[in-house]
């Protein structure tokens, strides 16, 4: 339970540091300055190492792993110093009245001025900025008609996105190589008539370490995707565990032509957050409505607190990206039967989980309930989000800091 009062505190310290940045003077900047000078104090006190990450943190409040870590800082403290927990939870409550107060001053203001409500968000593509218009995407061809859905699923992304593609292929022999040419260049064709693109088309010599190829090149385009064709998880496990980028599994032709709804299903994991920067860069770019499935009959009181505490998160993270979402409850103690269930119902245009990926004597395993996922996902691609390992008493286990 503690957990939650700390996410809060680093969410109202965000609020804080944006309104003293953004306002001169006023009952909420003194409120703001309070909250702020609070948590300095404390933090400042703790560890000379927490300056440099509290000063980086104002720099980009939005970063995950600094949210992270500030967190960890806040847990830190609380063990260390007696009464600080409660200190921290009445100071939460003191400037989230104050963010209520603003919230229902801002609605108010915006009912008088317009009185039909408009959109949060829009399915239709954002405008180009400087910083940011295009996202590459790799997909791998592998002459297969699983190659040939990874390929066409790729496209609808690029072209939403600057119209940049690459396909790589790979060839065993010379006439090999004449069969994947020409099988690359009519996908290109299609693709060319269908989006008035071309896509790059890199064609290797096959080797026996074909997966670093395919991730060599993703980090020297700068891809933000690689997507894979494949018949269950298999073949996409390598690049899975391996990859720096998310991996789009592919099992079935595109039956859309726009990303326009994405599937995030909220478990227990405190990991879940790592799939949050993914939701940023689809929702920067291609502005989907993001469903929140999650279980709400869960009976043991530490599981249902932290699946409520990583909803929470997850809510306040994407509205403050500026995502449409909607929450989809599923009365049912599962987290994977909850996502099964909508992931039928909805048929979304993409599902975004969170592997955990596990080292065993034959490599790298996906969990149990990934698995059945990728295997139930039919026509809707699956994004695998790039889980970070780190060490906890001697067990490895998926973290964000």
């Amino acid at each position: 339970m503690s957990q939650i009062i700390f996410e809060k505190a680093v969410l109202n310290l965000s609020f804080a540091i944006k309104w003293l940045a953004e306002h001169e003077s006023g009952t909420e900047r003194i409120y703001a300055n309070t909250f702020n000078t609070f948590i300095k104090m404390r933090l400042f006190s703790a560890h000379v190492k927490v300056r440099a990450t509290y000063d980086a943190f104002v720099a980009n409040t939005k970063d995950l792993k600094l949210i992270g870590k500030m967190e960890l800082w806040l847990e830190i403290i609380s063990e260390d110093k007696k009464g600080f927990l409660e200190e921290l939870t009445k100071k939460n409550a003191d400037i989230e009245r104050v963010i209520q107060q603003i919230d229902e001053k801002n609605k108010k203001t915006v009912a008088a001025k317009k009185p039909v409500a408009k959109p949060v968000a829009t399915n239709s593509s954002p405008k180009p900025t400087k910083e940011s218009t295009i996202i590459i995407v790799l997909a791998y061809y592998d002459s297969t008609e699983y190659g040939e859905h990874a390929v066409r699923n790729a496209a609808i992304y690029a072209s939403q996105t600057g119209k940049k593609l690459t396909i790589i292929g790979f060839f065993s022999g010379g006439k090999d190589r004449v069969i994947t040419s020409r099988a690359m260049y009519k996908l290109s064709e299609e693709i060319n008539k269908k989006y008035s693109f071309e896509p790059t088309l890199k064609l290797m010599a096959n080797s026996s370490n074909y997966t670093k190829d395919i991730l060599n090149l993703t980090e020297s385009i700068e891809a933000k995707f690689l997507f894979i064709g494949s018949k269950g998880f298999t073949k996409g496990l390598h690049f899975i565990a391996n990859a720096s980028i998310p991996c789009v599994i592919v099992q079935n032709a595109p039956n859309r032509d726009k990303l326009s709804n994405v599937l995030f299903p909220v478990d227990d994991r405190p990991a879940i957050k790592q799939k949050l920067a993914q939701a940023r860069i689809l929702g920067e770019f291609y502005r989907p409505v993001f469903h929140l499935s999650y279980p709400n009959k869960i009976t043991i009181q530490a599981i249902r607190d932290r699946v409520e505490r990583n909803l929470s998160f997850v809510k306040a993270y994407l509205r403050e990206q500026g995502i449409e979402i909607q929450e989809q409850p599923v009365e049912t103690s599962s987290a994977l039967d909850a996502t099964l269930t909508k992931l039928k119902e909805l048929t979304p245009d993409l599902i975004v989980i969170l592997p955990k990926k596990s080292l065993g004597l034959s490599g790298y395993s996906l969990g149990s309930d990934e698995k059945k996922i990728i295997s139930k996902a039919g026509t809707t691609p699956v994004l695998c989000a790039n889980m970070i390992h780190g060490k906890v008493s001697g067990y490895t286990t998926g973290v964000m800091y």
